[in-house]
């Protein structure tokens, strides 16, 4: 898995981020890969962070390479959202997955036989906080000739306490998707209330999803 590849300034676009959070997950057994992407893919839309009918889905990576042992995938998505009544702060919220190993199998549920996959799984899921994104537009409080000289005192002093709000939605967003594909696969989890899961049958695999 790639390492925290974001600075509090970016070296190369000027971008100005705070890390929210880094959540991660690695799970060695059967699931449903098809019904784990398609719960994840509706869970950002729901949250907001792509609308349903934009054609452009964030993958900026999909890599999938035939082995001896079974299928390998490496999955890079990279979501953008600027929360509403703001033209400030977004929110980068970064999937990248890596399955290894995975090969088709069938199981027993409710007496039927279902088509699944057992693999080697690793998400992980990095959120920022981004700042004046409307900067890479030359848009941006850094692009004002007033507001350029308060930018920094701006976020870090005058409204410390927005920050931290927009912050914490973002860490809280980023532990509840992780929450949500540990009620999935059937893992523990440690909100009291569960996140979406549990909406499918354990692992994805149940008549329920039509999978057959």
């Amino acid at each position: 898995m790639p390492e925290d590849y974001t600075r509090a300034k970016h070296v190369y676009t000027d971008r100005i981020t705070i890390k929210a959070a880094e959540a991660r997950i690695r799970y060695r057994n059967e699931f449903h890969m098809k019904n784990l992407y398609m719960m994840l893919h509706d869970w950002f839309i729901e949250e907001k962070y792509i609308a349903r009918d934009d054609p452009k889905w964030p993958e900026h990576f999909y890599l999938l390479r035939e082995a001896p042992i079974g299928k390998e995938m490496w999955i890079w998505w990279r979501f953008k959202k600027i929360p509403s009544g703001n033209n400030y702060y977004r929110y980068d919220l970064d999937v990248f997955w890596h399955v290894v190993g995975a090969k088709d199998i069938e199981v027993m549920r409710q007496g039927k036989k279902f088509k699944t996959q057992n693999a080697d799984l690793e998400l992980m899921f990095q959120s920022y906080l981004e700042m004046d994104y409307n900067h890479e537009k030359g848009k941006g409080w850094r692009d004002h000739p007033l507001l350029k000289h308060i930018n920094t005192v701006f976020h870090k002093r005058i409204f410390k306490a927005e920050l931290e709000k927009h912050r914490m939605t973002l860490y809280r967003d980023t532990y509840r998707v992780q929450e949500m594909v540990k009620t999935f696969l059937g893992m523990r989890t440690y909100m009291p209330e569960p996140e979406g899961g549990q909406y499918w049958h354990e692992k994805g695999v149940g008549e329920k999803e039509g999978i057959a």
